[in-house]
Formats: C-alpha cells, structure tokens, sequence
C-alpha cells in the first residue's frame, strides 16, 4: 500500500494500541506486549497527524496517558471522535464495548455492593500491607529531624517502588495521616494517591499553550508536584488561572482557549482537592470547569459534571449530586444516543444514588439496562455480571418483588463461586443481599444462616469494624428480632451504629437505619425510654437528607410519636400524628395504608387523652382504608375495630361498642389468633360493656376467657393475672356467688403484696375488694381487718390519686358497722 495507511487501518493500530497499553506490566511477556503497544501507537500517531493534523494528535497523546480506570473516561470519547470521522464500524463497536465495560471512572469506588465505602477487596498494594504503611506514614508524620537511617531507607524504597519522588512520598503519606483513613483502607488509598499524583504530573507535562507564562507557571506546577509541594503547586495553578482570566479579557480571540486551559487547570486543581479527601471543595472546581467548557464539547463538559457528583455524593449532597449525575447523562445522549449510555458511569452512579436516597422505581430500568449492556459485551457467566446483578437484585427487593431478586442472587452466587471462589468480601456481600430477599420472601430461618455465614466470611476477610461488617450484622439483627429473639439483636445493632458513626459520621443517612432498629428492639425489651433519643435522631436525619415529604421520614415521625405514647406522653404524641396524618395524606394520598395507620394512632393518643368524641370518626376512617386496601392486614383490622369499640364505650354509645368489638372477635376467631395476647383487649372491652350493661351472665363467660388467657400467658403470679382475676370475682360476687369469688380475689390479694409490696395503693384495692366480698359471705372480723388495712396505706399514699377511694371506704365502714349491730350481746352469769 505503501506510505499512507487507510482510514480504517489507522482507527485499528490506534485501538490496537490503547487496548495493549491498559495491560498491567506484570512480567516480561506484557512488557514486551506494552512495547509492541508503544510502536504500533507511534505509527497510529503519524498517520493521525498526516490524515487529521494537530489536535487529533493532541487527543492521541491525552489517550496514551491514560490506564486501567482512566481508559474508559479518557480515550472512549476520542475514540469514538476518531472512529466516527474515519467511518469504521467495527472501531466503534470496540469503543461501545470499552465504555459498557468500564462503567465506572473514579478507580472502582461506585462499584461498592452495600452502599457502604469503597470497594476494595486486596489487602497488599505495591508490595505493602496496610501495617507497613502505617508504619510508613508515622515516619513520614514525625519531625524530619528524628528520621534514622533506617526510616530513610524505608522512604527511599517506597520512593523507588512507587515511581515518585522522596519529597511527593513523604507528601502523600503526610495526607494519609492527616485522614481517618480505616487502616484496611491504607494501602489501597496509598495506590490511588500515587496514581492520581502520576496522572496529573503526566497532565502537567503535556501542556499545549502559546503564553509563555501560563507554561512557565505550569511547569513549576509541575516541578512542585514532582517533589511533592502541593501547596505550592496549588498557589502557582491560581496564578495560572488569574493569568488565564487576565489574558480572556485582553485578547477575545484567544477566549475560548483561555476557557479551555482554565477548565484543565480547574480540574487539576479538584484533583489536588480530592488528593487531600477535600470533596465539597472538588465538586465546586469540577462545577466551574463544567461551565467554562465550549457547547461543542459535551462530553467534556459531562465529564467535569459526573466527577462533581461523585464527589458530592461522598460529601452526602445527595440532591445536588443528582441534579449534576442527570445533567451529564443529558449530554452524554446528545452524542452517544439514549442506546450507549447505561452502561457507563454516570447512569450506574445516579441508580445507585436513587435507590440509597428510597427511590428504587427510577433506578430499577437503569440497572437492568447496565446488566443487560455487559451480559452483551462479557457474556452471561462473566464475575462483571455479578456486581450489576447484586445492585438491580436489591433494588428488585426494595420494590417489593423478591422472587425476582431471588433468581437473580442465586444465579450470581453460582457464577462467583465458580469462578473466583467463596471466601473473600464480594461473596459474603452476596450472600448478605441473599439473606435480605429470603427475610422478604417470609423464610426468616433461611435469611438468619445466610447471613451468618456471611457475617462469618466478611470477618475472615477485612477487619471487623468495615462499614461491611456493619450493614450485615444490622440485617442479622433485623432477622433476629423478627424471629423473637430482641436480645440477640440489641449488641449487634450497637456494634452497628458505632462502626457506622466512627466511619461516617454521626449524622451520615445510613445511621438512620439501624438507629431505629435498635429503638424498635429496645422497645420490644420494654426500655421505650431509651428509644426516644433514637426515633428523634432518626427522624432527623431523615428530613435533613431525604426531606420532610418522604415516605421515610413520615414513617420515622409516627415512629417517634409511637415511642412517646407508649411512655404516657400522648399530649406530646397528638400534635405529631396530625402531622404525620396530614403528610401522609399529601404525599401518599388520602387512601394508602400508612395514611389508615396514623389515623389509627392520632384517635389512640385522643382516647388516652379523654377525648372518645374526637377519636371515634378517625378510628372508623382507620377502618374504613383497611377494608379497601389489597393487602389487608386482618390482625391490624381487628385491633382498630377493638380501638373502636373502646372509644364507643366511653362516650356511652353501647350499642355501636358492642357490634364493633363483636366483629374485631369475629376477625380474631377468622385468622385463629382467638387466645393470642392481642385478643385480650377486645374482650375485656366486652366484658366491660356487658357489666356495664348489667348483663352479668354474658359477662362472666368472657371475663373467664380474659382470665384463662392471661393464667396460659403470663403464669398465676403476674399483676395482669391479678386484675383479671378481680374481675371475674367482683362479676361472680354481684351475681350472689361470693364463695366462688373468695380464692379468686385472695389470689389476686397474694399477687399484689408480692409484685407491688404491702403498702402499694394496688394492694389496698385488691384488700377492699376481698373484704366486701368476706362481709357477703358472713366473715366480718376478717372483713374489717382488711378493712383497717387498707385504710392505713391511704392514710400513707393520700386520697389525691383516685377520688373514689374515700367512697369506697365509707360504704365499706357502713356495711361493717350495720352488722356489728346486728350481733347479739352475750348475756352475763
């Protein structure tokens, strides 16, 4: 063919070139590979610059630089740039194919299974482990004046294996000692320094500019960065830039190349920033150089966007990083087309961001185009498929479709054990997601030995304090408690909410989570005191981070006022509920579950409050939306009709009472919960009303039942027992049986001296009550004992608490001394 190459034939040795230069230099065979790359690179070059002239070249080499995570953000736009000008078909597959694979740009730290860190699975980075560059880093942290020779020498070879310079090593390490940085973590952040510092060196010295002083500027840039004064190359890149700005006024035919040069400086200036775990500061450089971008360059332009979300995404701006991760994908479909752009960074980053911030029905179309895009491009077995198939089978879950999740975790588990084994970090994650679809699908046994088992490798592969470790041991936990077992879970989900605050920060979304696991748990354990910090720091975090609109934030604000009713304070709890009611009612609509649900609640804290009236129309809303609703929880339905039953009978409406706490049993019975402990507030309403009603023998039936009930519960010596027992007996003694009455009350009697002790206003009631019943069976002597007992505690306690007791004792004193008089005198002699 002679000297000139096709186009075809240039598109190829270019790609040919940057395919073989993404091969790590692991032994001389990919040595020579990479220099094979190198030379068919510099033929691509020169027929790149005869064919297309300068700035193609100068695309060319700004690919060339980049490796491993930078390929795809680098070379895939300029490849395809290339390949679209040339007209070869094949090239642009190869670059669909390089951008589906790489889907993310920032060195793997989106690819994190559980939400939870980054995603690092090796221990040994660069031939350390995280002990050594720990011990690195205390060197390199102390005065340079107590450096030996051996700590010299330490630097010198980490120096040597990093490719850096002393003073850039003893920099780096400096900034890992001035970060929580887990110690797992070091190495790997000790790798992603040193590439970060390579990439903008190789950056810094493949400038192209015309003003001698912007170049000079930048090469002490670059000199400074070489030895490691990042301060100093940061002051020297704002001079560049106020150069920059100076020369964009001065000369507007040089405008958009100022621009462009400032946009780059901007965007080392970000990395310098992300260098030092500055990212608020990084996203607003990213931001700046995004605006500073030509409209020609989209792509670009996307770029600088997507790395500004990144970044603040990990700052916990969670609104504004979707803002940016929407307006790059906007830009990225205006030059790759809607077809191309799921499996690239930008659309898994925003599914993620969705699904983390409650929001799974937007990113479920966007994973399962991400898995669908590299099952295309690495087949259906390839171990890439299983991070795609673990995020759309959470997210598959989140929506309430767990058999679909279950197929997809299954057949992800099966390819990873096949391929790359069962005891690192990305199996247990597995196995964790595994465990969360069995707990959803109703098989808490199953879910609770996944997850130990993945508890039990996580722990055998990174340190036990790993956010990781966390978020499994949270779900255990969760599985734990529903099985019965609150004890269990209470040190699990403290292990949790410690590791979570140390690693993240005390206000970071994901303390929410376990935090109100663990009020839920302590509530079950009967400690709702210690739960209330917990519900409020909870509903906190919520309307911070997801807002006071969000399903999950009305949930948590019941919650809250769920807690300070089971401790008495429902005058505190009635203004939360209408809250909650209204924002349910807003955001949900006036017909969702959750909406019947506060309602339920808001006419429980009105009944606690004495207000029936005023409960009653809620309560029968409450019922109303449990009878529409699909999903009807028949059990919840029973309960709000017995809650309604209550409220009926309070405001004397016997009749309405009775129908409604006849058909809350008649739902009991249905579902065969009848002598379940939730049945007993129904009948003893029941019971309640009969007596009231003076229907005696349909009350003693029911109140046996009560008591029965609460005997198989509770056991005889329980002050539950006790009330039921008194009564049924104070029922059987208006019915003129006292005799039976008698051991019934002297059980209770019994029971409350030792629950409460012998000086407890209970046990003056239960004293009472078996004297009046003794004086009906004759016994007055022992009557008035109990009698004079009895008026010796009020004496202690005062009248102040129930305004019957006085009442209570006069009738008692009048019916003793009207028998006194009716005993005849023993005549003398």
């Amino acid at each position: 063919m002679g000297g000139r190459k096709s186009q075809q034939d240039v598109t190829r040795l270019w790609a040919g070139a940057m395919l073989s230069s993404a091969q790590p230099l692991a032994n001389p065979q990919q040595i020579q590979i990479t220099q094979t790359a190198a030379s068919t690179a510099r033929a691509a070059k020169a027929s790149v610059i005869r064919k297309f002239g300068r700035v193609a070249t100068r695309w060319l080499a700004g690919a060339m630089l980049s490796c491993n995570q930078k390929l795809a953000e680098r070379t895939t736009p300029t490849g395809r740039m290339i390949s679209r000008v040339t007209g070869d078909a094949p090239a642009m597959r190869l670059f669909d194919f390089m951008a589906a694979w790489k889907v993310n740009i920032k060195a793997g730290r989106d690819a994190a299974l559980t939400g939870c860190g980054d995603a690092y699975v090796n221990t040994i980075v660069n031939g350390y482990t995280a002990k050594h560059v720990a011990q690195l880093v205390a060197i390199a942290t102390a005065p340079l004046t107590a450096m030996n020779a051996e700590a010299q020498r330490e630097i010198s070879e980490l120096r040597q294996r990093l490719g850096v310079t002393e003073g850039a090593a003893i920099a780096m390490l400096r900034a890992l000692g001035q970060t929580d940085v887990v110690l797992e973590y070091l190495p790997q952040a000790l790798g992603e320094l040193t590439e970060r510092h390579k990439d903008l060196l190789e950056r810094l010295r493949c400038l192209d500019g015309t003003d001698p002083e912007i170049m000079r500027l930048k090469q002490q840039a670059h000199g400074a960065v070489e030895i490691g004064a990042y301060d100093r190359a940061e002051g020297l890149m704002r001079e560049a830039e106020a150069a920059d700005l100076v020369a964009e006024q001065r000369i507007l035919e040089q405008v958009e190349r100022r621009r462009s040069s400032r946009a780059e400086t901007l965007d080392q200036r970000a990395s310098l920033a992300e260098l030092r775990f500055r990212y608020a500061e990084a996203a607003a450089l990213y931001e700046e150089a995004a605006a500073l971008v030509r409209e020609g360059d989209p792509l670009r332009r996307a770029k600088y966007l997507c790395h500004a979300g990144l970044s603040l995404k990990y700052g916990g701006a969670y609104g504004k990083a979707e803002e940016l991760y929407r307006r790059a994908l906007t830009l990225e479909v205006q030059v790759i087309g809607s077809d191309y752009i799921y499996g690239r960074a930008t659309a898994v980053n925003l599914a993620e961001l969705l699904r983390a911030v409650g929001r799974a029905a937007e990113a479920e179309p966007i994973l399962r185009h991400a898995l669908e895009a590299i099952e295309q491009c690495l087949g259906r077995d390839h171990p890439q498929v299983v991070h795609a198939a673990n995020n759309l089978a959470l997210t598959l879950t989140d929506l309430g479709r767990p058999a679909e999740a279950e197929r997809l975790i299954m057949r992800a588990l099966a390819v990873y054990k096949a391929t790359l084994g069962t005891e690192d970090r990305t199996y247990a994650i597995l196995l964790n997601c595994l465990g969360g679809v069995l707990y959803t699908l109703n098989r808490p046994l199953e879910a609770e030995s996944a997850l130990k088992q993945a508890l039990t490798v996580i722990t055998g592969a990174i340190r036990s304090d790993h956010p990781d470790v966390a978020v499994i041991a949270g779900n255990l936990a969760e599985v734990l408690r529903a099985l019965g077992r609150p004890a269990d879970a209470e040190p699990l989900l403290r292990q949790v909410l410690a590791t979570i605050e140390h690693a993240l920060g005390p206000n970071h979304l994901l303390m929410a989570s376990p935090a109100t696991n663990l009020a839920a748990v302590l509530a079950d354990l009967g400690r709702p005191a210690e739960a209330l910090p917990l519900r409020q720091h909870a509903l906190s975090l919520f309307e911070n981070v997801l807002g006071s609109d969000h399903e999950k934030t009305i949930v948590a604000a019941g919650a809250l006022a769920s807690v300070l009713q089971s401790l008495g304070n429902s005058a505190e709890a009635e203004p939360l509920w209408r809250r909650v009611l209204a924002d349910a009612e807003r955001v949900l609509g006036p017909s969702d579950p959750v909406v019947g649900t506060s309602a339920n609640n808001l006419g429980l804290a009105l009944l606690a409050l004495g207000r029936p009236a005023d409960a009653v129309p809620l309560l029968r809303r409450a019922i109303a939306i449990s009878e529409l609703s699909k999903d009807s929880d028949e059990e919840a339905l029973a309960t709000s009709n017995t809650t309604l039953g209550a409220a009926l009978l309070a405001t004397g409406d016997f009749s309405e009472a009775e129908v409604s706490l006849r058909r809350a049993l008649f739902i009991f019975e249905r579902t065969h919960v009848f002598n379940d402990e939730n049945t007993l507030p129904c009948l003893a309403k029941l019971a309640e009303l009969l007596r009231a009603s003076g229907r005696l023998l349909e009350a003693e039936p029911v109140l046996r039942r009560v008591y029965e009930t609460l005997v198989r519960i509770y056991g005889l010596d329980n002050e539950y027992v006790a009330s039921g027992a008194t009564n049924l007996a104070v029922t059987l003694s208006q019915m003129g049986r006292p005799a039976e009455a008698e051991p019934l009350l002297r059980q209770a009697l019994t029971t409350c001296e030792r629950r409460f002790g012998q000086d407890h206003l209970t046990t003056a009631h239960a004293a009472l009550s078996l004297g009046l019943n003794l004086l009906d069976i004759g016994q007055f002597g022992e009557a008035n004992a109990l009698r004079s007992r009895a008026l010796a505690i009020f004496e202690i306690h005062g009248d102040v608490n129930d305004p019957e007791l006085p009442n209570m004792t006069r009738h008692l004193t009048g019916v003793i001394q009207r028998a006194d008089n009716e005993i005849p005198t023993p005549r003398s002699g």
